[in-house]
């Protein structure tokens, strides 16, 4: 299978393995991952057919799922699990609700309060979007927000990570203050660390 190389495939991990997510030269959806023997394992279409061209979003969580999230062409957010216990995919994306982006979605479990965390920018405004939840099922329902009450926008697509007490964001200044008088420079990474948690 021939990667786009110009869109970051997305890790995530499960006790015996690392799950890779990459986009494909036909702007399809691929997974394969490696053992902890280093071995790979082929490339697989996901199920569904979905097409993309921002690189995909991917997380583990305790509830023994891998969740998956691309943007389509229409330029909303879906997403997809694979059921680590049964190795079954649902076989159909499920639009995440009032999603609009022209940018990559990004996701990351909170262990701290088991939670999962998705973020997005938001087409029209550019401002950075996430929504939080509590189980797998929940996620395509979850109600939008603005993260712990800032009021950001960004040129890029936000990225958040897991890390121990929490979820970090890290984000693409672009000249803007948020509602706590904070200056994010034009063009400097800001990485904000547990900022869920």
């Amino acid at each position: 299978m021939a990667v786009r190389p110009d869109l970051g495939p997305a890790v995530a991990a499960s006790p015996d393995l690392l799950h890779f997510i990459a986009v494909g030269a036909n702007e399809r959806i691929y997974h394969a991952t490696m053992g902890v023997n280093r071995n790979f394992s082929p490339w697989t279409e996901l199920p569904g057919g979905a097409r993309t061209e921002s690189a995909a979003g991917a997380s583990t969580s305790p509830d023994n799922r891998l969740t998956v999230l691309h943007r389509g062409t229409d330029n909303r957010i879906y997403r997809q699990g694979l059921n680590f216990q049964y190795w079954h995919w649902d076989n159909n994306w499920q639009q995440v609700r009032n999603t609009n982006t022209n940018a990559a979605p990004s996701i990351a479990y909170n262990g701290h309060d088991n939670l999962m965390v998705q973020a997005w920018r938001d087409a029209g405004t550019g401002q950075i979007l996430t929504s939080e939840s509590l189980t797998y099922a929940a996620e395509s329902t979850a109600p939008q927000g603005v993260p712990s009450g800032n009021n950001v926008t960004s040129p890029s697509a936000p990225r958040v990570d897991s890390e121990p007490d929490g979820v970090g964001v890290t984000i693409r200044g672009g000249n803007f203050y948020d509602v706590q008088g904070h200056y994010f420079r034009n063009n400097i990474i800001y990485q904000i660390h547990n900022y869920y948690g």
